[in-house]
């Protein structure tokens, strides 16, 4: 005769669901549980960048005090702010100079712009400021000069 075999059955039991069939009565919760840390753990050992780093198409596009942080022309930033370019002025993502200067790994003319007065705690179209950029990359000289011009 044919013998149907359940290896596992969710069911609750006293409130909780648990995996029958085996004998065990090992809980659902502890293996969902034991995933999600297994996972916090793989995301803390691999971060995602909290940015979408800008394309050839936006270089391309790029003027001004964008230009500069993809250059690292510390010199022209002073040039742009007296032609009357705003400090925080965005792309077509949200990105500041700023941000795009934390992407590209300009420490010279992130603290030329945070000088100009630029806004450090602006957040990009995707939530992310130049701090939470910098600290994903590990960028500490960055994190160091944010923070002492209050970013949070």
């Amino acid at each position: 005769m044919f013998r149907q075999r359940r290896s596992v059955l969710i069911r609750a039991t006293r409130g909780y669901p648990t995996a029958v069939g085996s004998g065990r009565g090992v809980h659902v919760v502890h293996i969902t549980l034991a995933i999600s840390l297994a996972l916090m753990a793989l995301s803390s050992a691999f971060p995602l960048l909290p940015q979408t780093p800008p394309n050839a198409a936006e270089l391309a596009r790029y003027t001004g005090l964008q230009q500069t942080a993809v250059a690292g022309k510390t010199a022209r930033v002073a040039d742009a702010l007296a032609r009357g370019e705003l400090v925080d002025a965005r792309d077509g993502h949200g990105r500041t100079p700023l941000h795009v200067a934390a992407y590209f790994l300009q420490h010279a003319i992130m603290r030329a712009r945070v000088e100009a007065g630029a806004n450090v705690n602006l957040a990009d179209g995707q939530g992310a400021t130049p701090l939470a950029l910098a600290r994903a990359r590990r960028y500490t000289a960055m994190v160091r000069i944010l923070e002492q011009a209050g970013a949070r």
